[in-house]
């Protein structure tokens, strides 16, 4: 991904804001209750009108009153409904909602109850309302004044359609309310769904061992000025782990937003693109030499004549960092000399400050509005402080382009500090006017307002906030856990931590874990979801202490294959986990084609046994992988010193291996599809082998390729050297085979001993070699599987 698709695809990062405050203020879109709730208000109205209707026709039969005494609480839900709508739609507001129309459902029931017992029987009457005359009875005095109950007249039939209707109604509520629920239901059941494929659950159990890809070399370390950034991402709304430093419980804090949504707009974001393009201004600038600050500033009014102030801030950037050197004797022996704009321009030395204001002399000769921004970083000899910084440490600048401010960062674009703590001159264009909301990780400015973010950062949450580089954002990477925090926890009950990244599918990462500078061996192990695109990086802490983080990354397609660090994270370890595990160095591979190392669990090394000659790995493979592996001493392959077979009973490859002396060895694995007749095998996964004492060396007989690819496995002789003239039994699985033969010396001996799979037979040793056969297919050869050599 190229820079300008970089500023591009982060363009909307309001709207993604925008869109994580809208699902915090309700679970289901506003129209469904936006229409229940006028369902409800019309049939509400309705039934009191029919229960009116009935009971101005029979007000004692036909009715207990239910629509008015009902209505009540249809009442109070339709207006809960509308509520919901106009003072907000949280989940408590909501849960109400489900109880109110629990309750309305309940009377509806009963409503419709008595309803369809008076449908079927309109003279029906209950208790004292069988005593209530009709109208037409109170005006006939024989039948009002002459009964105790009243009969059921032809009136009280008029009412039966007005009973229907009012059924129906009824009905409808209660099918209102039951809509209600279960959508309120569906919905909250996706909201839990979606935030659960957003948060990758903590194991139960421990993971399959491996590690992550090694990174040759340190990664540089940028001078105080000129370290390597970090980038903000717009996150996940997650659950983050609690930290323990600097504040036992810090509140997670919203990725930083800036406070202008138009400054890198589409325009904005071609013209840098094109100004960093120009190789035309690149070597017009290496071939100046000025004498002067004022030829200088000739030579770039000459050059930036007619161009764009984009084009003008770049080529007084590019001058920078092409022209002046780092001063790191200034910074490590404290003793800064001249940082004036003359000063600097005269050594061709300075440090941030220096930078700094050269770059606002320049701009201000071209009259551009530029400022100096002094503050704190997180560079150089950062991750050795304690506590928050106290005196500012870092200048930098901020410029005003069409109306809009940016800021420039010509120290950190200029170069960095390597391992011997020499400046490397390497431009960054990143940091030509970088955006703010990823600056901030990094660069937190003593005056607030030149943050030029929507909510001011403070110093408390800036040492939280976790080192982000640019390769992060380049790589469209998304932090899961911990959630815009700088340090990691183990997780409880385990003896690891769990960092959780969402990544592009061709983007590849590995990692590293270090304490006190020097990397552990074993310490990480890193898995990649295809599927959901997550990263599962694994860090297990051998020793208390403040362990150091990194997670580096590349492109696939990437020209160069080199890892550059893309995030930086701290442990803080203050109990010594136990049990202690580690974790076997492996490749993408090992996951790729899902194998799960059985033996030895939880650790990088082998296990030796000291009166045993060879060690032992298992590892468990789907059925269409086929595994080899090795062993080295010192770089070197020892000759038949391993041996890969596939155990049938257990379905698990069982991987030996015969050391030649005492010292560490490599136990390298190796593994293929059997489909991919193509390819050769890759390295998925490598053990450590530390020998104490080696009583007897042996060698493994020699395997061909048919042997791993049908599955075999030696029970005995597991010997590859056979004594001449001894008489040896020999004892193997060999799956599937039409015909197995053993030869000695280039003579079969006899047809006998190979049943079920199963080749078991004596046979007398002869002076130079035995090999055993098989034939696979009618008509087909005899495919070489073991051969053993003779002394």
């Amino acid at each position: 991904m190229s820079r300008q698709q970089h500023y591009y695809d982060r363009s909307n990062v309001g709207q993604i804001e925008h869109t994580r405050k809208k699902s915090v203020n309700g679970l289901m879109p506003s129209f469904v209750p936006t229409i229940l709730g006028n369902i409800q208000l019309f049939l509400w109205m309705a039934i009191i009108g029919l229960e009116v209707v009935s009971i101005y026709y029979d007000p004692g039969r036909g009715t207990v009153y239910a629509g008015i005494w009902c209505s009540s609480v249809f009442f109070v839900t339709w207006i809960a409904m509308f509520c919901y709508l106009c003072c907000g739609r949280s989940a408590g507001c909501g849960i109400y909602l489900v109880i109110q129309n629990s309750i309305n459902l309940v009377f509806a029931i009963i409503l419709v109850i008595f309803t369809a017992r008076f449908v079927k029987d309109p003279c029906l009457c209950y208790g004292a309302l069988c005593h209530i005359p009709n109208w037409n009875q109170i005006f006939d005095f024989d039948s009002f004044y002459g009964n105790f109950i009243y009969p059921c007249t032809s009136r009280t039939f008029e009412k039966l359609p007005i009973l229907k209707i009012l059924l129906a109604c009824a009905a409808l509520m209660l099918v209102s309310n039951i809509i209600f629920i279960i959508v309120y239901i569906i919905f909250l059941v996706k909201s839990r769904m979606d935030k659960s494929s957003n948060t990758e659950q903590l194991n139960a159990g421990f993971p399959q061992e491996s590690e992550a890809i090694e990174v040759g070399g340190q990664p540089s370390n940028h001078p105080p000025s000129v370290a390597y950034p970090l980038r903000s991402q717009p996150q996940p709304q997650l659950h983050p782990q609690p930290h323990p430093h600097p504040n036992p419980n810090p509140q997670p804090h919203p990725p930083p937003q800036a406070a202008d949504s138009q400054a890198f707009n589409k325009l904005f974001i071609r013209k840098r693109q094109q100004a960093v393009n120009n190789t035309s201004y690149r070597k017009t600038i290496e071939s100046w030499k000025p004498n002067s600050l004022q030829q200088l500033v000739q030579m770039i009014k000459s050059l930036s004549n007619g161009k764009s102030i984009i084009d003008q801030h770049w080529i007084i950037f590019y001058w920078i960092a092409h022209s002046i050197e780092y001063d790191t004797v200034a910074l490590f022996t404290k003793n800064y000399a001249d940082q004036s704009a003359e000063g600097v321009f005269r050594t061709k030395k300075g440090v941030c400050a220096g930078y700094g204001n050269i770059y606002k002399y320049l701009c201000d000769q071209l009259q551009m509005p530029c400022e100096r921004v002094s503050g704190y970083s997180k560079g150089y000899g950062f991750d050795d402080r304690e506590g928050a910084p106290t005196e500012t440490d870092h200048a930098w600048n901020a410029v005003e382009i069409d109306g809009h401010w940016y800021l420039i960062e010509s120290t950190w674009g200029a170069g960095k500090l390597n391992d011997n703590k020499a400046f490397e001159r390497q431009l960054d264009s990143y940091y030509f006017l970088p955006r703010p909301n990823e600056m901030i990780y990094h660069h937190l400015p003593e005056d607030e307002k030149w943050q030029l973010l929507e909510r001011r950062i403070q110093m408390d949450e800036y040492m939280q906030m976790p080192k982000l580089r640019p390769l992060y954002f380049e790589l469209n990477l998304e932090l899961i856990n911990p959630y815009n925090q700088a340090h990691v926890d183990l997780v409880p009950g385990k003896p690891y931590a769990l960092v959780l990244i969402r990544a592009p599918s061709d983007v590849q990462l590995i990692a590293r874990l270090e304490l006190n500078g020097k990397k552990i061996e074993g310490g990480h192990r890193v898995i990649f979801n295809r599927e959901k695109q997550i990263y599962r990086c694994y860090f297990a802490p051998a020793n208390i202490g403040k362990h150091k983080i990194t997670i580096f990354g590349k492109r696939d397609d990437s020209e160069s294959s080199k890892y550059s660090s893309a995030v930086e994270l701290i442990m803080n370890v203050k109990k010594i986990p136990v049990p202690h595990i580690s974790y076997p160095h492996t490749w993408p591979s090992f996951d790729d084609l899902g194998l799960k190392v059985i033996a030895p669990k939880d650790r990088a090394n082998a296990v030796w046994n000291d009166n045993g000659s060879y060690a032992e790995i298992l590892i468990k493979a789907p059925d269409d992988v086929q595994l080899s592996c090795d062993i080295q001493y010192n770089n070197i392959k020892i000759k038949n010193g391993s041996l890969a077979q596939f155990n049938n009973d257990k379905r698990l490859w069982q991987l030996l291996f015969a050391p030649e002396h005492t010292g560490q060895h490599e136990l390298i694995v190796y593994g293929k599809r059997t489909s991919d007749t193509e390819s050769s095998s890759t390295s998925v996964v490598k053990f450590n082998l530390n020998v104490t004492k080696l009583r007897r060396p042996m060698k493994f007989p020699t395997t061909y390729g048919q042997f791993e690819i049908r599955k075999c496995q030696i029970y005995t002789p597991l010997e590859g050297i056979l004594k001449k003239g001894s008489v040896v039994p020999i004892h193997c699985i060999i799956p599937n085979a039409l015909d197995v033969r053993v030869d000695v010396d280039s003579k079969r001996i006899g047809n006998e001993g190979y049943t079920n799979q199963i080749l078991q037979k004596e046979v007398t040793v002869g002076s130079r070699e035995i090999t055993i056969y098989a034939k696979y297919e009618e008509g087909s050869n005899y495919t070489g599987l073991v051969k053993y050599t003779v002394e």
